[in-house]
C-alpha cells in the first residue's frame, strides 16, 4: 500500500462491519480511544472482537471518556482487564478526577490497527440511530488512513493512554509535525495544554478561502468572532453553506444556535437542515480542494474543553468526491432554511436567546475553572 492512502466514510452499516473488520485482521496492536462506548449490537460486536484478538496474543489498549460512557458496565470493564494483553481505563473518572478539569473530556474517535492502519473521525462506538428509530443512518463521518499519519496518530494516543493509566494529566503532548508540503495533516486540540491546531486551522482555512465553503456540524455554535468572519467572508463573494440539524440528542443546542439563524441568513449564508436523521458529524470543505473530518465541533467546548483529533486532506480529487457524496445526501435529507418560512413565536424567541445564553455560560464556566486549573498548576512549580 502506497504512503498516506485515505478513505472516506459515512455512519452506517458498512461503516461498522468495516471497523469490525479491521480488528479482526489485527496481528500486532489494536489501540482504540473514543467518547461514547455503548454495549449496543455495535459496541457488543466491538467488545467480542477486542476479545477474540487478545486471544491471538494482539496487544489491546482503550480509553473512553468516563462521562460520556458513564453506562459502560463495570463488570464489562473487569472483564476486559482480565486479559493480560488487555487495557481498558476510562479517561476522567470521578476517581482521578481534578474537579476544575470536568470540563475537559475525551472526544476524539480513534482506532489504529497495528501501527498501520487509523480510522479518525466523530463516529462513536454505538449504533448509528443513537436511538432515534429513524430510517436513515445518523449523518456522521469519519476517514481511514494509512502510510506516514499512522504513526503521529498512535504516538500522540500512546502519549494520553500512559497519562490516564498514572493517574496524571500530561505535562506535554507528543508533538505532531505536519510538514508544510504534507497532504495529510493530523491536527489536535486540548487547550488545557496550549494545542489550538484544529481551532485555529479552521479560523485559518476560512479566512484563505476565495470561493466556497461548506460546513456540516451537529453542533454548530461558533463564538461571535467565528460568526463574523463567516460574516465578512460571504460579504466578499464566498459561497457558504451550513448543514445544520433539526434531530439531536441534545435539542438544546439546536434551540441555542436558532438564535444565530437570522444574522447568519440576512448575510447570504446558506442554511441546509438536514431532516432525514439526527446530524452528529463534523466536517468542513474549503474552495473544493480541502477537506477537514474530525470529532471537533465549531462550538465552544471543542474548542475549549475536549481533546480532539481532524484529519486534514489536500486533495482536490478526494475533497470532489466527498462534495459529490455530501450533494447526494443533500438532495435526499436536507430542507433550505428561508427566513419567512420559519414559524417564530415569542416564546420560541425567548428560548432560543435563554439557550444560546445558557450555553455561552457554561462555556464561560468551563473556560474559567480550566484557566484557574492552569494558573494554581504554575503556582505550584
Amino acid at each position: 500500500m502506497n504512503e498516506d492512502e485515505y478513505e472516506f466514510f459515512t455512519d452506517g452499516d458498512e461503516y461498522q462491519e468495516y471497523y469490525i473488520s479491521l480488528i479482526e485482521s489485527a496481528k500486532k496492536s489494536v489501540t482504540i480511544q473514543t467518547y461514547i462506548f455503548k454495549l449496543d449490537s455495535f459496541g457488543t460486536k466491538v467488545y467480542n472482537a477486542v476479545i477474540e484478538a487478545a486471544k491471538r496474543d494482539v496487544s489491546v489498549s482503550i480509553v473512553v471518556d468516563y462521562f460520556g460512557s458513564i453506562d459502560f458496565s463495570r463488570d464489562k470493564k473487569n472483564h476486559l482487564n482480565s486479559f493480560p494483553n488487555i487495557d481498558f481505563i476510562f479517561f476522567n473518572s470521578f476517581s482521578n478526577l481534578r474537579l476544575l478539569q470536568f470540563g475537559r473530556r475525551l472526544h476524539h474517535k480513534i482506532l489504529v490497527i497495528d501501527s498501520f492502519q487509523a480510522i479518525v473521525g466523530g463516529i462513536n462506538i454505538v449504533e448509528y440511530d443513537f436511538g432515534q428509530k429513524m430510517s436513515f443512518p445518523r449523518l456522521d463521518f469519519a476517514i481511514k488512513v494509512s502510510g506516514s499519519p499512522v504513526a503521529k496518530i498512535e504516538q500522540y494516543a500512546y502519549q494520553i493512554f500512559t497519562s490516564t493509566m498514572n493517574n496524571k494529566f500530561i505535562e506535554k503532548h507528543y508533538k505532531i509535525v505536519n510538514p508544510a508540503d504534507s497532504k495529510v495533516k493530523v491536527l489536535t486540540n486540548d487547550w488545557y495544554l496550549n494545542r489550538k491546531e484544529i481551532k485555529n486551522n479552521y479560523a485559518t482555512l476560512i479566512r484563505q478561502s476565495k470561493k466556497s465553503i461548506i460546513l456540516i456540524h451537529g453542533y454548530f455554535f461558533p463564538s461571535m468572532k467565528m460568526v463574523n468572519l463567516l460574516k465578512k467572508k460571504s460579504a466578499e463573494g464566498v459561497d457558504i453553506t451550513l448543514v445544520l440539524p433539526l434531530y439531536s440528542d441534545w435539542t438544546t443546542w439546536i434551540w441555542a444556535t436558532k438564535h444565530l439563524y437570522k444574522k447568519l441568513f440576512n448575510a447570504h449564508i446558506e442554511i441546509l437542515v438536514w431532516k432525514k436523521s439526527t446530524l452528529h458529524g463534523k466536517l468542513g470543505i474549503f474552495d473544493n480542494k480541502i477537506v477537514t473530518i474530525g470529532s471537533h465541533n465549531l462550538n465552544y467546548t471543542s474548542s475549549f474543553g475536549n481533546l480532539e483529533m481532524n484529519i486534514q486532506v489536500k486533495d482536490s480529487h478526494f475533497t470532489s468526491e466527498i462534495i459529490d457524496k455530501v450533494k447526494v445526501m443533500v438532495a435526499e435529507g436536507a430542507t433550505k432554511y428561508i427566513s419567512k418560512n420559519e414559524i417564530t413565536t415569542p416564546f420560541k424567541i425567548i428560548r432560543n436567546f435563554f439557550f444560546y445564553v445558557l450555553l455561552i455560560s457554561m462555556a464561560q464556566l468551563t473556560i474559567f475553572s480550566m484557566g484557574l486549573a492552569k494558573l494554581l498548576k504554575r503556582s505550584k512549580t
